[in-house]
């Protein structure tokens, strides 16, 4: 279904405005480049078609806009699956922060966490 303001924009009878702005001089030689590939004698109607364009692609309805994330899960058919799964991984992390939490206490403590290897260095003889 096309929108009122689709058929409207269709229309060839518009009025139209001049404007002046300023592209840069990469883009302008692109578009003069391109346009003859596309059927245009100059640049200014492949610059049209590419605003039109990109405000088609913006005004087009989105039907995730304004929905939630967990709807679209649901929509899915995969939110209680993601849901327990994003719960595991964060006891986990939470798991994992609690052991290393716990040998870096141990470790201040002078205690080794179970690695009991004496120095390296021999003893010294005395003379």
């Amino acid at each position: 279904m096309i929108s009122k303001r689709l058929r409207k924009r269709l229309k060839k009878d518009r009025p139209t405005t001049t404007i002046s702005m300023q592209i840069p001089v990469d883009v302008l030689d692109s578009l003069k480049a391109i346009a003859p590939t596309r059927g245009f004698n100059a640049y200014q109607t492949p610059l049209k078609s590419y605003i039109s364009d990109g405000l088609r692609r913006d005004e087009a309805p989105n039907p995730q806009v304004g929905s939630s994330f967990d709807d679209f899960l649901k929509e899915e058919g995969i939110f209680e699956e993601t849901r327990n799964a994003a719960i595991r991984r964060v006891l986990a992390v939470a798991h994992r922060g609690d052991h290393e939490d716990q040998e870096a206490h141990q470790v201040s403590d002078g205690q080794s966490g179970g690695d009991k290897r004496r120095s390296a260095r021999p003893p010294t003889r005395s003379r």
